[in-house]
């Protein structure tokens, strides 16, 4: 029998995916029966004006079965809000993983300084960064803080600096995603992760598939 590849983050339902969904995106387009989920308020989608009541959703669903983490939520100088109600909102849902002990689906774009200020304020609690694209010294700093690394589809481009990094991510700490590609993509990353990590992708999704069920599903 073929090894299941766990997706740790795709806006699709699957019997293995981490689905991440906006909270109003659920009034429209339900879950299966049985679909592990994460929710949060992605800095893109924030308003100004509805944040508190977009916030009371998230509040809403923490007790719904197959939540299993909140996300994406995060940071992102493209955000139609600023920093400082991103800032507010990611902090909104740091206390709440906390309170829940689940992780938290990370999304950053800029603002790293933002970002270490409270990982390093709130050092307790699972982050996972999802997309991770980061650099060296970035990636050293995360490395002493209780934060995993989600490699993605940047992984199929031509060799990088991340192909230095996922090489060196330990076991314990890296997953896969397809964000909002399909599952051939997801193959494929497995694929390339084996080959640059030089192991067979059915040992690696095992090893994946076996911490999903430990740290997530506690299993």
């Amino acid at each position: 029998m073929e090894q299941p590849l766990l997706n740790l983050h795709t806006h699709r339902n699957g019997p293995f995916n981490l689905r991440s969904c906006d909270p109003k995106e659920l009034e429209t387009m339900p879950l299966v029966e049985n679909q592990w989920f994460s929710t949060g308020l992605h800095p893109w989608w924030l308003n100004e004006a509805t944040h508190q009541e977009q916030w009371k959703k998230v509040e809403l669903l923490a007790d719904r079965p197959g939540l299993l983490a909140l996300g994406e939520v995060g940071l992102d100088r493209r955000s139609p809000v600023s920093l400082a109600l991103q800032t507010q909102v990611l902090i909104q849902h740091i206390e709440l993983a906390l309170d829940l002990d689940v992780p938290l689906i990370l999304h950053l774009t800029d603002y790293l300084d933002t970002m270490m200020q409270l990982r390093k304020k709130y050092p307790k609690g699972k982050w996972i960064w999802h997309g991770f694209n980061g650099h060296e010294t970035l990636y050293r700093q995360l490395l002493s803080t209780n934060t995993d690394f989600s490699v993605g589809r940047r992984i199929l481009l031509p060799p990088s600096s991340l192909h230095k990094l996922v090489e060196k991510i330990p076991e314990n700490r890296i997953w896969m995603e397809s964000d909002q590609e399909d599952d051939q993509i997801l193959r494929n990353i497995y694929q390339k992760v084996s080959e640059i990590r030089n192991t067979e992708t059915d040992i690696l999704s095992l090893h994946i598939f076996v911490r999903f069920q430990k740290e997530l599903l506690n299993a």
